[in-house]
C-alpha cells in the first residue's frame, strides 16, 4: 500500500508570505509605472539635445529599462506558479545588483564629466561600485542562510555609502562651480541631492530591517521594500 504525505502549511507563515508577495508586487508596479514615464521623458530630452556623452546616457537608460522591466515580469511569473520566499531573498541581491550596476555607472560617468573628466576623482567611487558587484555575485554563489545575512547587510550598507560618495562629489562640484557663476547650477544640485537622498533612505531602511534573526528577513516590510528597490534605483 502506497503511503501518502499531506503537508500542512502554517497559516501564519502562509499569510505572511502571501501578503508580502502581493504588497511587494503592488508597490513594484506603481513605481514601475512612474519609472516608465520618467524613462520616456529622459529618452525624449536626451534625443533632442546635442551634448557630450549623450550616447552613453542613452545606453545606460535603455539598459536600466530592460533590467527594470525584467525584474517586474519575472516576479509576476513566479507569483503565478508558487510562492518562493527563500529563493526570492537569495535572488534579491542579484536582481538589485544587476539594476544597481548600470545606475551606478551612469552616476559615476556624470560625476566624471562634472569634474572635467578627471580620472583620479572617480577611482574611489569606482572601487566601491566594483566591490558592490562582487558582493552581489558572491551572494548568488554562496547560497548559505547564515552567510546570506552578512552579505546582504554589507551589500545594502555599501550601496548607501557609494551613493553618498557619488552624491557628495557631484553636488559638491556643482556647488563649487555655482560660486563662480550666477546660480546657474542651483537646480541641478538640488536634483542630485534629492535623488541621492531617496536612494540612501531606501537602502538605510533595508539595513535597519535586515536583523540578525532570519525570521525578520522574511517580514512583510523587508520583502516589500526589497522587491521595490530595483525600481527605486531606476527612478533615481
Amino acid at each position: 500500500m502506497q503511503s501518502t504525505y499531506i503537508g500542512v502549511v502554517d497559516p501564519t507563515a502562509f499569510n505572511l508570505a502571501w501578503t508580502s508577495m502581493f504588497c511587494g508586487l503592488g508597490l513594484t508596479l506603481v513605481l514601475y509605472a512612474l519609472y516608465v514615464n520618467l524613462f520616456i521623458l529622459a529618452i525624449y530630452i536626451l534625443s533632442r539635445r546635442k551634448t557630450a556623452g549623450k550616447n552613453v546616457l542613452l545606453v545606460a537608460c535603455c539598459t536600466m529599462f530592460i533590467l527594470g522591466t525584467t525584474n517586474v515580469i519575472l516576479p509576476i511569473l513566479a507569483a503565478a506558479t508558487e510562492i518562493q520566499i527563500l529563493q526570492a531573498l537569495v535572488e534579491t541581491g542579484a536582481n538589485l545588483g544587476q539594476a544597481t550596476f548600470p545606475a551606478e555607472l551612469s552616476d559615476l560617468y556624470r560625476c566624471y564629466k562634472i569634474w572635467g573628466s578627471r580620472k583620479a576623482v572617480i577611482l574611489f567611487p569606482g572601487a566601491l561600485i566594483l566591490s558592490i558587484v562582487v558582493i552581489a555575485f558572491v551572494n548568488i554563489v554562496r547560497v548559505d542562510i547564515l552567510r546570506l545575512r552578512n552579505y546582504a547587510r554589507i551589500y545594502f550598507a555599501m550601496s548607501a555609502v557609494t551613493n553618498l560618495v557619488l552624491v557628495g562629489l557631484t553636488a559638491g562640484r556643482i556647488w563649487w562651480l555655482q560660486r563662480e557663476t550666477v546660480h546657474v547650477y542651483k537646480k541641478p544640485m538640488i536634483i542630485v541631492l534629492e535623488s541621492g537622498a531617496l536612494y540612501c533612505i531606501w537602502t538605510l531602511l533595508l539595513v535597519i530591517l535586515f536583523r540578525d534573526d532570519f525570521e525578520t528577513v522574511t517580514s512583510v516590510w523587508f520583502i516589500i521594500i526589497s522587491n521595490a528597490a530595483t525600481q527605486v534605483v531606476n527612478i533615481v
